[in-house]
């Protein structure tokens, strides 16, 4: 009998270490919730991922309109929240599409709560805390020679803070970006006047003025090279009595552009000076 509740003393002990160690450590690495991998739960057992509403988790890229160019550094955000709790993490990766190899290379600080390690970024146990939400802030690099998009997947959780690995909640999100192409310049052939941008130079915003209007589907502005700077999407166009309205929200060098209209049926190019 005394032999039995020394062992369940015993027992009951090392999973209290273990728990507590845990809860002390940075966050894992390969539970992104990548092709091949897990998440969260395989430590947190916690319930289904993404089963309460009440929390969240967003990935956010400051890219140009949900394209990369090779090469380029880009600042991502992991922002993870849910009201009343205190303590967060998470695990974050890039995977080319549809092959899931890595690709481009993480730099993370560890005294802003981020650790990285080869192909993954993760939380330090001090960057854990926090009250309703927590922001984790680190930087990708694109690779110089990748065809195709990239996809970012990652893991948090929003934990209970009782230094357990049972009853944390579980989130996942993922993200992709696409290769900014480039135009050849014999492609662009500039149509009719029967679209008018104004003002022509141009700083930060474009309206453009139809003869017939007409709903623009998209529109995407290359520079002299050929390469796309910027692409407006249906949800980023915005429309003001007769005229479409488009913000150029990075500032771009001064010279001469080429602004592509995609319509139902038609799609034109039409040459756009930015002067400061």
């Amino acid at each position: 009998m005394t032999k039995n509740i020394i062992k369940i003393v015993m027992g009951t002990v090392i999973c209290m270490m273990a728990a507590n160690l845990y809860s002390l450590s940075d966050g894992g690495f390969n539970v992104t919730g990548a092709p091949g991998e897990g998440d969260c739960t395989g430590c947190h057992n916690a319930s289904t991922t993404n089963s309460d509403p009440n929390g969240s988790i967003a990935i956010a890229i400051d890219s140009a309109n949900g394209f990369y160019e090779p090469g380029k550094t880009y600042p991502v955000k992991v922002t993870i929240g849910y009201a009343g709790k205190t303590r967060f993490g998470f695990a974050f990766t890039s995977r080319q599409t549809g092959s899931g190899t890595y690709v481009g290379s993480f730099t993370a600080n560890p005294q802003s709560g981020v650790v990285n390690r080869t192909e993954y970024v993760a939380h330090t146990q001090l960057g854990s805390f926090a009250n309703n939400e927590q922001t984790w802030q680190f930087t990708w690099t694109a690779p110089d020679t990748i065809e195709g998009d990239v996809q970012f997947y990652v893991a948090g959780v929003a934990a209970n803070a009782d230094n357990g690995n049972t009853g944390d909640l579980v989130y996942t999100q993922s993200l992709t970006l696409k290769k900014a192409g480039t135009t050849s310049l014999k492609q662009i052939q500039l149509p009719h006047a029967q679209i008018t941008l104004f003002p022509n130079p141009a700083t930060d915003i474009v309206y453009v003025q139809q003869l017939q209007k007409e709903a623009i589907k998209e529109a995407i502005l290359v520079n002299a090279n050929g390469k796309m700077v910027l692409r407006f999407t249906r949800t980023a166009i915005e429309e003001s009595g007769s005229n479409t309205i488009l913000h150029l929200t990075d500032k771009l060098p001064s010279g001469v552009y080429f602004l592509q209209i995609k319509q139902s049926h038609t799609s034109g190019y039409y040459k756009l000076y930015i002067g400061h």
